[in-house]
């Protein structure tokens, strides 16, 4: 990237901004606090600390702060599992990563992903709830409902 010298030397030249001198002061005592806790307490607690001392700071300042330090906290219980290693090893490539066939029925293909009972719909919009079976009445009122004519009597046929 190519940039003006006079741009690069008004940069470097420049004086730290407010923030910038701010952030500088409040690092000192978050790694203060951090250290006198053995490097238990996390933004949170660290935010809590601070207040009560006197220092007025955002929790989402001492948040930025600490990720940008690359201090963090212990976390109570165990860590989450996200892979669980095989306990054999996988079976063989018994096609070589080839998925093409000569002729039919001569290579079956299957992708065994994750099965999941719930749809995108039911975890986005959390006023629609799937019903687990259709009641009579509302499939005798869909067939015509009024038990006169060809619909209602089939619905009520259908419903025995």
């Amino acid at each position: 990237m190519r940039i003006a010298p006079r741009t690069f030397w008004a940069a470097k030249k420049r004086t730290p901004s407010k923030r910038a001198v701010r952030d500088a002061e409040l690092l000192a005592e978050i790694e203060r606090v951090f250290r006198e806790k053995y490097g238990v307490y996390a933004a949170r607690k660290v935010h809590a600390q601070l207040n009560r001392e006197g220092i007025r700071v955002a929790g989402c300042t001492v948040e930025r702060l600490m990720r940008q330090k690359g201090l963090q906290g212990l976390r109570r219980g165990r860590r989450p599992r996200t892979t669980i290693a095989a306990a054999s090893p996988s079976p063989a490539d018994l096609v070589d990563r080839r998925f093409t066939a000569d002729q039919p029925n001569q290579l079956w293909v299957a992708d065994m992903g994750p099965a999941t009972s719930r749809t995108r719909r039911d975890r986005t919009c959390p006023s629609f709830r799937p019903r687990s079976s259709i009641s009579s009445h509302s499939l005798y009122r869909a067939f015509g409902g009024s038990g006169s004519g060809r619909l209602g009597r089939f619905a009520r046929r259908f419903l025995r």
